[in-house]
């Protein structure tokens, strides 16, 4: 397309041209207006690109808020099972602590305690406009999909609901002491350990899917970013013809008119007709 934009450029300025020079070649004049005619007949052709130019960079363009959209919301997740991690590290080292001191105290147990609310609370507070992440709300029919151009991408987080490893972890909503969380014997120590780890792990592979998601992203709106640029490209091409297009129907108008003033300055007027029928 680029290529018929440019012929039909060329064709313009040559007809141009032509018609800036032909008040003074009255005999070429004819074959000038030809020439004028084809290149618009060109030039309506390419015209006829620019519909659907727009229409397609309104199309890529809406594609690219969706990606971009889908990008905020699985970076906004992603932030939240980064905090997620942490509190899970810091709460190993505590419940490691109180596992090398042989016993628990209340102080030790405060700190497990409110580090697995805090896990609680990012998994309720989690959230991108208004849509909870991390607590299961994002997931099987509930997941949300994003068009990206010709394909959809699926950001699914039933995979990544901290909110119920917190509820695991038997602290969150009031569960303080109850379930797993056992600080109060050895076993208990080594159970929560291990449920702590279990968590981290599963942290871990949230992150690694929604790392994916997030790659996937990434390229569509690097491809619609292309898109856009080499439509808008196009369109931009388009428009240079159109103005041209504009100076051509001047210029024609200027080469049709010519013959007929000539005509009129060489005829003679009534007034010498009637002296002549006169005679």
């Amino acid at each position: 397309m680029g290529l018929s934009i440019q012929q039909s450029q060329a064709a313009l300025n040559s007809a141009i041209q032509a018609a800036s020079t032909g008040r003074a070649k009255a005999p070429t004049q004819g074959a000038d207006i030809s020439r004028l005619n084809t290149a618009l007949a060109a030039q309506d052709t390419a015209t006829l690109t620019t519909q659907p130019a727009r229409a397609q960079l309104e199309a890529v363009s809406a594609h690219m808020q969706s990606a971009q959209t889908g990008s905020s919301l699985v970076s906004a997740a992603q932030q939240g099972l980064t905090k997620a991690s942490g509190v899970l590290d810091s709460l190993r080292g505590v419940v490691e602590a109180i596992q090398a001191n042989g016993k628990t105290d209340n102080t030790s147990t405060m700190r497990a305690v409110n580090l697995v609310g805090e896990l609680d609370r990012i998994g309720q507070g989690t959230n991108f406009a208004g849509i909870s992440l991390l607590s299961g709300a994002v997931s099987g029919d509930h997941a949300m999909s994003f068009a990206v151009g010709g394909s959809n991408i699926t950001v699914d987080l039933g995979s990544a609901n901290v909110a119920k490893l917190a509820i695991d972890l038997a602290v969150g909503r009031g569960q303080t002491g109850e379930g797993r969380m056992n600080l109060s014997t050895p076993q208990g120590i080594a159970n929560t350990l291990t449920s702590i780890a279990a968590g981290a792990s599963y942290v871990s592979a949230a992150q690694e899917s929604l790392s994916g998601t997030s790659v996937a992203f990434d390229t569509a709106i690097a491809r619609l970013g292309v898109s856009m640029e080499n439509i808008s490209a196009i369109s931009s091409q388009v428009s240079d013809v159109s103005m041209a297009r504009d100076l051509l129907g001047m210029a024609t108008g200027a080469i049709s008119a010519a013959p007929a003033a000539a005509f009129g300055a060489q005829s003679p007027s009534a007034a010498s007709v009637a002296a002549l029928l006169a005679d």
